[in-house]
């Protein structure tokens, strides 16, 4: 311990202010977050989509929302089976 210093007042006051401005952003984070997930709940899928792909799924990952996936269109999913059997 005897390498350690003592914390200056203004220091001290520099560091509560950074653990208030902290706080402060956590709570607007999780506001952020909610409101959100909210929005996710309430629009269709393709509309979403133009909002968060240029995002990309790393930023969405980061703010806990999962990019909404393209659903296949069931005769391309069928046509790509049909290739795979048709190749053995």
């Amino acid at each position: 311990m005897a390498s350690k210093h003592i914390i200056q007042e203004d220091k001290a006051d520099e560091v509560k202010a950074l653990i208030a401005r902290y706080v402060l952003l956590k709570i607007e984070q999780k506001k952020i977050e909610a409101k959100l997930s909210e929005i996710t709940r309430f629009y269709d899928e393709e509309s979403l989509r133009t909002i968060f792909e240029p995002i990309g799924d790393s930023m969405m990952g980061i703010i806990g929302l999962e990019l909404p996936r393209k659903k296949e269109n069931p005769a391309a999913s069928a046509d790509v089976e049909q290739k795979g059997s048709q190749q053995q």
